[in-house]
């Protein structure tokens, strides 16, 4: 089946895998840098509320984005401000300066729902959820390594500490650096629209609104999803926020103990892709 994948299908899966490989590294460490530079609890709630404020602006607009512009260019957006905010990362010496940095990384834009669009326009309806399925798998395996990987460069660093924990987002930049020029050079546009619609679309709050609108009137199951989604994602978030910053603080779990604490949970989350992807064919 791979074997008969559209090439861009093939080059989105490969380099999102590449992309959340990187993610999975500081995944657990980004909580932990900040309150190492002195952020209470407080703080790091208040930052990721933001965070995830900004994440939702954005998304009611990236809705009509990814409809009439190249998902290309939108996709080196996304990499632009997570590069911008390895940056903070890498030269923030107090909790202040982090504070950017949450609400650029992965919040202006989601590569995941991108990823999936790809899918969607370029493959066969019979095997749009199987592919989906697989890429998840794929990013799994990659994944998997992760924490280990970076459990490793902590330690040698000096443990989790600002001075064990700062070299992760020094590979962090290298990847999505290397990412970006990959995707400039080699990727194509990719538009979901007719060329006739991108030059009559007008992006406005009016045009938005009725637009959400339309898209909602009369869908009671698509609006209960919603809600549905946004209190199990909204619970969700909030306790796996601080459950590193637990386990360091109250648990005393060191570097590699907390990195194989989150390979089993990923790779919990893996085992289930295939068959849950079959299922929804």
């Amino acid at each position: 089946m791979f074997k008969r994948l559209d090439k861009r299908v093939k080059m989105t899966i490969l380099v999102e895998g590449i992309y959340y490989f990187s993610i999975q590294m500081l995944s657990q460490y980004n909580v932990l840098f900040l309150s190492l530079l002195g952020a209470s609890g407080f703080d790091i709630g208040f930052i990721n509320f933001l965070g995830a404020f900004l994440a939702s602006l954005f998304s009611i607009f990236m809705g009509f984005i990814m409809e009439f512009y190249s998902l290309k260019k939108i996709i080196l957006c996304g990499l632009f401000f997570d590069i911008f905010a390895m940056l903070f990362f890498i030269f923030a010496n107090n909790w202040i300066m982090l504070i950017p940095a949450f609400l650029m990384y992965t919040q202006v834009v989601r590569q995941i729902p991108i990823a999936d669009m790809i899918f969607v326009s370029f493959t066969k309806p019979e095997e749009r959820v199987t592919i989906m399925g697989f890429s998840r798998i794929f990013w799994g395996l990659l994944q998997v390594s992760a924490p280990l990987l970076a459990a490793f460069i902590v330690n040698y660093f000096g443990g989790i500490n600002v001075y064990g924990i700062r070299p992760l987002y020094y590979i962090s930049i290298i990847i999505f650096i290397s990412i970006f020029i990959v995707i400039y050079i080699f990727f194509e546009e990719i538009y979901l629209s007719k060329s006739s619609e991108i030059r009559n679309f007008t992006l406005n709050l009016n045009s938005i609104v009725y637009g959400y609108r339309d898209f909602i009137r009369g869908k009671r199951d698509l609006i209960l999803w919603i809600v549905v989604r946004l209190l199990r994602d909204g619970f969700q978030y909030s306790s796996v926020l601080f459950l590193p910053l637990w386990l360091v603080e109250f648990k005393g779990v060191d570097a590699f103990k907390l990195g194989i604490l989150t390979t089993i949970a990923i790779f919990t989350s893996l085992v289930s892709q295939v068959p849950v992807g079959k299922l929804a064919d």
